[in-house]
């Protein structure tokens, strides 16, 4: 391991530090470290406030949740971000700054839990400047152990199995050429093994056989497959590439399979990641391979009999959701949302998503012969996602460096059990609730509800919310104040105003929801 990789490996966030003071040829070479730290169009619009005067570091480190360990470090580094900069390069900069410390023998803290009024105000920091984060600098006083970490694969995000098998089924689905073709073997009893793909990893499993070079259609894929070797297509599907030819995979992957064609399949789709298909001569069974998936074909009218059970499912769901999501907008009106009522949607909303994705598996096996239920489910499915994402940028409590799309996509990875616990859904947005959900008030910025009754530019929106830190701020300023936003300007103050006063009269007083926020009657859930 090389020496940058031993240093990344060896950071730890150290708490206790020694008052010996840093050198300031080392202290030159953090900030140098940091100086070199690449920012989006090199814009380096940034600046490192450094830290060493006794007493100012404990009016910072009060100002930091009173972690008055902070100040026992002869060094403190605060991140600033200029107007209109983002925290993302300045999390780059400190990065630097911080493995650099690391790599000289010096102990940092990522510092995220301090009060930004009261950093600014120790510091000087004008108020439209941002803080990205602090770090005390020091040598340390203790040597923490390495602390555990989640497994690779609950991390890093590959595409998916499910994902990976629905754009397989599309290729084969029925409608297409290649499904026609199979079609046609089936009938004839002569079963097949095909491999649908031209990649130089495939090409060099195929030895012998019979060059063809050809446009597909399905009567010469079915007279080929006459033969017993299998057959090769290009990627896709649109040209018959070989015929008859053998195959000869790695044969020590694993299979579990007992008949020859199905053997090689797998091993086949195993070694190369390409779809391959197997037709049992016996059985009309048609098997699909690719990667480590395997999923055997059903007939069409099985499918679509499971298909319409998935799809009242997925519509009892999205029911669900509605009642949930009006819930929710009652209660932000009246300002007494509270975490259970935000985690509760976002829980509700990855259900309806993954089960989206189980009807789109069938409608995809069924190729032609699912538009309709395709068209039902994109009914159901308007606005779902979007929502959920608002949802998220209303209430996300990790700062705005982390997107809501990541979030939104780490929730839907939850297995059953984890997306039933909500205290989960509620780390994931950055919260450490202690106790019941329902005693924990939350505020929302705003971008939902501001966006559903008016649409207006991106840099708009976010003037509004730099100005107004909540929504409840928002519908209790008036026409004067939103009119003082960049940007607005007093016409579409007036009409921000007046729709947000028939939006909060609608869901107050409208016979339907109650008013003590909630809907009047609840739906099934």
């Amino acid at each position: 391991m090389n020496e940058t990789l031993q240093t990344m490996w060896k950071r730890r966030s150290v708490r206790k530090y020694k008052s010996d003071p840093i050198p300031e040829s080392d202290l030159n070479l953090i900030l140098e470290s940091a100086r070199r730290a690449p920012t989006g169009a090199n814009r380096q619009k940034w600046a490192m406030i450094v830290i060493t005067e006794p007493e100012l570091r404990k009016e910072v480190a009060k100002a930091c949740n009173n972690q008055i360990w902070i100040a026992d470090a002869p060094v403190i580094l605060c991140l600033v971000t200029l107007p209109g900069e983002g925290s993302i390069n300045g999390t780059i900069v400190l990065d630097h700054a911080i493995l650099s410390a690391t790599s000289l023998g010096y102990g940092t803290c990522w510092i995220g839990a301090y009060s930004p009024e009261k950093v600014k105000e120790v510091l000087g920091i004008p108020e439209d400047h941002g803080i990205v984060c602090l770090t005390p600098v020091g040598i340390p006083a203790e040597q923490p152990n390495e602390r555990p970490r989640k497994k690779p694969n609950e991390l890093f995000m590959k595409e998916k199995d499910e994902d990976l098998l629905l754009s397989s089924l599309k290729r084969i689905a029925p409608g297409t050429d290649i499904r026609s073709g199979i079609e046609y073997i089936l009938q004839s009893k002569t079963g097949a093994l095909i491999v649908v793909g031209d990649a130089e990893q495939v090409l060099k499993l195929v030895d012998g056989g019979f060059y063809i070079g050809c446009s597909f259609t399905p009567a010469k894929f079915y007279e080929l497959a006459k033969m017993d070797g299998a057959i090769i297509l290009s990627r896709d599907a649109g040209r018959i590439l070989y015929a008859n030819a053998h195959l000869y995979p790695n044969p020590l992957i694993k299979t579990t399979e007992t008949g020859t064609r199905h053997r090689t399949a797998e091993r086949v789709a195993k070694q190369t990641k390409t779809l391959v298909i197997s037709i049992s001569q016996k059985r009309d069974v048609v098997t699909i391979y690719i990667d480590n998936i395997k999923y055997i074909l059903e007939e069409p009218r099985i499918v679509l009999s499971k298909a319409n059970q998935a799809l009242q499912t997925l519509a009892k769901y999205k029911e669900g959701l509605d009642y949930l999501m009006v819930n929710l907008n009652v209660r932000e009106l009246e300002d007494i949302a509270t975490l259970y009522d935000v985690v509760s949607v976002l829980q509700r909303s990855a259900i309806v998503q993954k089960t989206e994705k189980e009807v789109k598996r069938f409608i995809y096996e069924l190729g032609s012969d699912g538009r309709l239920l395709n068209m039902q489910v994109e009914e159901l499915m308007i606005n779902v996602v979007d929502e959920s994402l608002k949802v998220i940028e209303d209430y996300q409590a990790i700062g705005d460096s982390v997107k809501p799309l990541d979030i939104r996509n780490k929730i839907n990875l939850f297995n059953e059990d984890s997306l039933f616990d909500l205290e989960n859904t509620a780390k994931i947005l950055g919260y450490k609730p202690e106790g019941n959900l329902k005693e924990f008030p939350v505020r929302p910025k705003g971008v939902r509800i501001i966006s559903e009754i008016k649409r207006m530019p991106d840099a708009l929106m976010k003037n509004i919310f730099l100005k107004f830190k909540n929504l409840k701020e928002i519908m209790n300023a008036s026409i004067e104040e939103l009119s003082e936003v960049q940007g607005m300007g007093k016409v579409r103050a007036s009409l921000l105003h007046d729709r947000l006063k028939k939006f909060s009269e609608y869901y107050l007083y409208n016979e339907q929801y109650s008013y003590r926020g909630g809907a009047a009657q609840r739906t099934g859930l």
